[in-house]
């Protein structure tokens, strides 16, 4: 099951708040969402310990050397202040997990995504795979140039980072944009959902930016994000930089666990198509019967007209 948007960031400020109110005395309270008296959170002045409750088992046999485990007959987990971040972001996957199923304890959804996050800080493994770091980066150069084009916080506003929505990027009801990103070799994008590219009453863009693997010479993600916002400041001067940078890490961490990330990439320019009630991602999607779902598919970007000036899509047609 796939959380809204909304629900999702209302997630990660419940336990970031959570982390703020929380007094360095040790005393235990309840995580926040779950509701659960077994299982519980304190603070002391340089960690978080989350304490299980009548659990002794984990199956974990091997723990990254910066995590405290003690067992007695409850299970204590000691992480330091300065880990906060995978701490955050452990919570947030159990919420999620246990939001799916919630005939499980908040106790098992832990243990489950602990499992796959203590393999993660183990092997040194990425906590994003290659397409869906691709797939960000062309959703951050998609939300720059629309900013650059159109001289304000719109895009930046709009962009829905939790990548839940049908559209990356909205402006009420008066635009969207949906970012993807392919290999410079490829003439094609995928898109998620034959409604996807479906033009309502207002303007809708397709933005695509090429993005490759470049084990050499590249940059890794949060390198590419950090230079992104650094040319937009430069670039248009009055933009809320601060936002943008609080929505590429808050859900995706990519600033807090910058560790976590290894895979190296190069990136160009940003191109916008105009999708208009006689394009053929229009009229396709348009054409499914009701009662019938397609998943996705590959659209060749020869069937649309040539890119074009951001505005010229928008408000000019």
């Amino acid at each position: 099951m796939s959380l809204p948007s909304n629900k999702l960031k209302m997630i990660g400020g419940a336990i970031n708040k959570q982390f703020l109110n929380l007094e360095t005395d040790g005393k235990e309270v309840n995580v926040t969402l779950f509701k659960s008296n077994k299982f519980k959170i304190s603070s002391t002045s340089d960690a978080f310990v989350l304490k299980l409750i009548g659990i002794t088992e984990t199956g974990i046999k091997s723990w990254p050397s910066w995590i405290l485990v003690e067992v007695t007959s409850d299970l204590y987990i000691t992480i330091p202040t300065r880990r906060t971040a995978e701490l955050e972001f452990l919570l947030r996957k159990t919420f999620e997990d246990y939001s799916s199923d919630p005939t499980q304890s908040p106790e098992d959804s832990l243990i489950a995504q602990l499992r796959i996050q203590v393999h993660v800080w183990n092997m040194g493994t990425e906590i994003m795979d290659s397409e869906s770091q691709r797939g960000l980066i062309g959703e951050i150069a998609a939300v720059s140039e629309a900013t650059k084009q159109l001289r304000n916080d719109d895009a930046i506003l709009g962009w829905d980072e939790t990548s839940s929505a049908i559209v990356d990027i909205s402006c009420t009801d008066n635009w969207s944009i949906e970012a993807k990103s392919k290999s410079p070799s490829s003439k094609f994008v995928k898109i998620s959902s034959a409604e996807q590219l479906i033009r309502m009453d207002h303007s809708l863009a397709l933005a695509v930016t090429d993005v490759r693997a470049e084990k050499d010479n590249g940059d890794t993600l949060p390198e590419i994000a950090e230079k992104i916002l650094d040319e937009l400041q430069k670039t248009v001067p009055g933009t809320n930089i601060t936002e943008f940078r609080k929505k590429i890490d808050t859900f995706h961490r990519v600033f807090s666990m910058k560790d976590y990330f290894y895979s190296k990439w190069k990136f160009g320019e940003t191109e916008f198509f105009e999708i208009d009630v006689k394009s053929t991602p229009h009229e396709f999607g348009n054409s499914i019967p009701p009662g019938v779902t397609i998943t996705g598919y590959k659209l060749n970007l020869e069937v649309l007209d040539k890119p074009m000036p951001l505005k010229d899509v928008l408000f000019n047609r």
